[in-house]
């Protein structure tokens, strides 16, 4: 787990070296719980998360928030 700023940007990774898979063998699988944080990274805040994995490489979980909000992104409590 690590995180930095960059430019007016903060970001937050995780990364394992597990198994991984390969993402184009995911396409037409529900991923409940991760639609549900990419939908609320950018609803509250105009965040995103992203991805990245190659089976027997890992994975690494890269969550982007702006420094500046969406100006229609409700208050982050």
């Amino acid at each position: 787990v690590s995180s930095w700023a960059e430019g007016s940007d903060a970001y937050i990774t995780v990364k394992d070296n597990g198994p991984g898979f390969e993402p184009q063998e995911q396409i037409g699988e529900e991923h409940v719980g991760l639609d549900n944080v990419r939908e609320r990274l950018h609803l509250m805040c105009g965040g995103t998360l992203e991805i990245q994995s190659s089976k027997e490489s890992g994975t690494l979980v890269t969550i982007i928030i702006p420094a500046s909000p969406n100006q229609s992104s409700p208050a982050v409590r």
